[in-house]
């Protein structure tokens, strides 16, 4: 049996773990039935490579990434909409909305977070789930149910309470992001650009006033510009290759 263990086994170490296998010769016992210990492969003697702790097995990319893309490519959507077509329902948004931005970037939020990056898996986790809620609203059969309000105005009033209320919690975000270790300046550019996006939407639906909506639709843009830079610079880290992104002193 010990010689099928290291003809089967032996091979397949490498190209998985990459790294270099030694065993344990503290013992002339194993634990593992019918396997002397000099062939039982030890994890604490596992020499990683690249860096890695000896106790990390496996890797995976940079889950920050997609989260990036997917919220900066819906904001880049948004953004154009409300320029073009102010008034207008965003419709055309909801298979990027519920899938891209919202789905991909809310499990992005908790790939982030074995990574250890708390801020940064809470940020991509609640802009997820936003995102995920507003797709639903474009459904017609949920959205429907908007008409429930007894006016106009109603809704309106209550579509505005909501963009404060995210607006808050953007500008809640954007205050933490200058303090944090890791925090830079393109992560609060982000932050920032979401606060005065929803800020001036909710005005809009309370005055109804259509340059508010235009204006926000300027602030989703940059809010997106900024999020694509900051998952290229993040792409570019993994290759040494080290893009400008406004590190903050306290870091």
């Amino acid at each position: 049996m010990g010689s099928f263990s290291n003809s089967f086994i032996s091979p397949l170490i490498p190209p998985l773990f990459e790294s270099t296998v030694t065993t344990d010769h503290r013992a002339e016992t194993s634990s593992v039935p019918g396997l002397p210990k000099s062939e039982v492969f030890d994890i604490e003697k596992v020499e990683a490579v690249n860096g890695r702790h000896a106790g990390t097995q496996c890797r995976i990319g940079n889950p920050t990434v997609i989260g990036s893309w997917g919220f900066a490519t819906v904001f880049l959507i948004m953004g154009i909409h409300k320029l073009v077509l102010p008034t207008a329902a965003a419709n055309v948004m909801l298979p990027s909305a519920f899938w891209y931005a919202g789905l991909v970037q809310f499990l992005s939020g908790f790939l982030i977070l074995f990574t250890g990056k708390t801020f940064a898996a809470t940020v991509n986790i609640s802009w997820g789930a936003y995102w995920l809620g507003n797709g639903m609203m474009m459904i017609p059969t949920v959205g429907n149910s908007m008409n429930n309000y007894a006016s106009i105005e109603d809704r309106n009033s209550a579509m505005a309470i909501y963009g404060l209320v995210w607006a808050f919690v953007a500008f809640f975000m954007f205050v933490i992001s200058l303090k944090i270790r890791g925090g830079n300046f393109f992560l609060s550019w982000g932050l920032f650009h979401i606060f005065t996006n929803l800020l001036f939407e909710s005005a809009y639906y309370l005055t109804q006033h259509t340059s508010l909506m235009r204006l926000s639709g300027a602030f989703s843009l940059l809010a997106a510009l900024g999020a694509y830079y900051g998952g290229v610079a993040d792409i570019f880290a993994e290759q040494d290759i080290y893009l400008w992104v406004g590190k903050y002193a306290n870091n």
